[in-house]
């Protein structure tokens, strides 16, 4: 049986790439100290072309997400229009939310 697993949604657009990376890192540490399989969007789109824009990035974690059991909402993903449209996805799909406020502490 595999773990349940958990996606990352949170900012990203206009943020210093080490500022958002670090916090989807935090994050990742917390899930996997709970016990769940993390699919970190940050951590896999990094290895995109350079050239890629933001819907380019959007038609990679639509996938991503629609493999995972839950997806974890990170503080301020209200003001981010791709965190929006991934909470939408997962909403549609029926896909359970966590917020990151009820993660553990690693």
């Amino acid at each position: 049986m595999r773990p349940t697993t958990v996606y990352i949604s949170g900012p990203i657009t206009d943020r210093p790439k080490d500022e958002y990376m670090a916090h989807f890192k935090a994050a990742e540490k917390k899930l996997l100290k709970m016990g769940y399989w993390v699919l970190n969007p940050a951590e896999v789109n990094r290895h995109m072309p350079a050239w890629f824009k933001h819907d380019d990035y959007m038609e990679v974690c639509k996938p991503e997400l629609l493999m995972c059991d839950m997806i974890c909402m990170l503080d301020g993903w209200e003001k981010s229009l791709g965190a929006i449209e991934e909470k939408a996805w997962a909403d549609h799909y029926h896909i359970p939310a966590i917020a990151e406020g009820d993660l553990c502490e690693a």
